[in-house]
């Protein structure tokens, strides 16, 4: 059970990954506040340890395995509440520069969807973190 768990934990951080990249990548700025968050959320050392990158900070095949095995299982591994974890992760890694920008909410949403999460159940979440007065 512990390996399976494991396994879930490899799933849940590359997807999160793959989101939190996409969402920084959306309004075509990288901003200081991104890079920094990205780094404090997804350590080398983790990912690393994970495999996800090489010795020269590059994604590896193993990243995007585990990212499309992550699309596959996570909808049916994770509970509501780790999804909305997820949710608010992406919702952090959107206001890293001080706004929420439309095409990063695009993404939060389709990652939303990805997992699973019921459009309503996602609207009262970003209503709970203050995200939706300040899309600009």
């Amino acid at each position: 059970m512990a390996s399976d768990r494991a396994q879930v934990d490899r799933w849940r951080v590359a997807f999160a990954m793959f989101v939190a990249r996409l969402i920084v990548d959306a309004d075509g700025i990288v901003d200081f506040g991104e890079l920094k968050l990205l780094a404090q959320a997804f350590p080398d050392d983790q990912l690393r340890s994970y495999g996800f990158i090489d010795g020269h900070g590059e994604f590896t095949a193993t990243f995007k395995d585990a990212y499309t095995e992550a699309m596959r299982e996570l909808p049916n591994q994770l509970t509501l509440e780790e999804k909305l974890d997820l949710v608010t992760v992406f919702h952090r890694t959107c206001m890293a520069d001080g706004e929420l920008v439309q095409a990063e909410l695009l993404v939060l949403r389709e990652g939303a969807e990805a997992l699973g999460v019921p459009l309503h159940v996602l609207s009262k979440h970003l209503e709970g973190l203050k995200s939706i007065r300040t899309v600009r």
